[in-house]
């Protein structure tokens, strides 16, 4: 609070969304929670202002990954109290000229999936730094999305809003189980910048399931690009039962 000229000026604690006095993961969930819009607190005005670290008047997971670099790294100044993105970035091309640091990072960057166990990840690529994923999938009822980081999800209907913050670069942001394929998705946000997710890099052959079955079973297989494919069946004995 600060009295000036006799007006009295309520200026937020940056990063305390919660306004319980410190800053901590906990502020970090508010924020996922809401750009979910599983949360409606940060629409209040000061609380709004706690979750706007990035100084760009929205909230979104990217505000969120910067307060967990802060909850991490306490020295860490936020961009709206005049500190720097926290990136150590190298840029594998020079930047085009007046390009700023952040949005040359992000044009060299971007989200991937990757087939890991029984499951689908979804990985940040080419990035060093703090990551805000925002992405918004088609998923069957009975898929399920987890992560390691913080994160936080909602459905409607085979929609699903995924809100993701984490420190960890080219690391997992979360998993989805339950599809055959790479998840179908709407739209994709990676640290406040539209972006795209790449689909699998090289060709994969997955396990049959159900495996034994009867009458019928599914194959998935992953292609690194779009275009005709041939799927040849062998009986144990090495002669082959049908094409597809």
């Amino acid at each position: 609070v600060q009295l000036s000229d006799g007006v009295l000026d309520i200026v937020p604690r940056y990063g305390d969304v919660t306004d319980d006095g410190t800053v901590s993961a906990m502020d970090v969930t508010e924020i996922l929670k809401y750009t979910v819009k599983k949360a409606t607190t940060v629409n209040f005005d000061v609380q709004f202002a706690a979750a706007d670290v990035s100084g760009n008047e929205k909230v979104s997971s990217w505000d969120g990954a910067l307060i967990l670099f802060h909850v991490v790294n306490p020295s860490y100044d936020f961009p709206v109290e005049g500190g720097s993105s926290p990136l150590n970035w190298v840029a594998p091309v020079l930047p085009p000229p007046g390009a700023t640091k952040l949005a040359a990072m992000t044009s060299q960057s971007g989200l991937m999936w990757t087939r890991s166990g029984d499951g689908w990840a979804l990985t940040a690529t080419n990035f060093a730094g703090p990551v805000g994923a925002d992405v918004a999938l088609r998923l069957p009822e009975g898929a399920e999305v987890s992560s390691n980081s913080a994160f936080a999800y909602s459905r409607e209907t085979d929609l699903v809003t995924i809100s993701v913050a984490s420190i960890s670069s080219d690391a997992e942001l979360f998993r989805v189980t339950g599809t055959q394929g790479a998840p179908m998705v709407e739209s994709a946000m990676l640290n406040e910048v539209q972006t795209t997710v790449a689909m699998p890099l090289e060709f994969t052959l997955h396990q049959n399931a159900p495996n034994p079955f009867n009458p019928t079973t599914t194959i998935s297989f992953s292609i690194p690009e779009a275009g005709g494919v041939t799927l040849a069946i062998y009986d144990v004995n090495g002669r082959i039962v049908r094409t597809l």
